[in-house]
C-alpha cells in the first residue's frame, strides 16, 4: 500500500478555510442498530464539511463524504486531506490528497 508522507506534522493551528481537512470514521449506536460514520472536518473553524452514514464501514462511505465535502465547499487543490493509520486501513488510500 503507497503511504503519503503526512504534511500536516501536527500542526493544529491553520489560518484560512479549507487549508486543511481531517476525516474520522466510527461507528455510532442508533435505536435501530449501529450505523458507521465517516466525516470530514475544517480544522480552520472546526465545522463538519462533509459526512456520510451506512450500515456497514464501507470505501464508498469515505468517498462519498469527501465527495459531498468537495461539492459544498469547492477548495484549491492546496487542501490537505488528512487521514489517519487507524484499525482502517483499507482507507488509507485517500489520505491527505484532493
Amino acid at each position: 500500500m503507497c503511504q503519503a508522507p503526512n504534511r500536516l506534522k501536527r500542526r493544529f493551528t491553520i489560518k484560512r478555510s479549507n487549508a486543511v481537512w481531517v476525516t474520522n470514521l466510527t461507528d455510532r449506536a442508533t435505536a435501530e442498530g449501529f450505523l458507521s460514520l465517516a466525516a470530514l472536518k475544517d480544522l480552520y473553524h472546526g465545522d463538519i464539511v462533509g459526512y456520510a452514514l451506512k450500515v456497514r464501514m464501507t470505501k464508498k462511505l469515505v468517498t462519498e463524504a469527501r465527495e459531498q465535502a468537495i461539492r459544498r465547499h469547492k477548495p484549491s487543490q492546496c487542501l490537505i486531506h488528512h487521514a489517519d493509520r487507524g484499525s482502517q486501513g483499507g482507507f488509507n488510500w485517500s489520505s491527505q490528497h484532493l
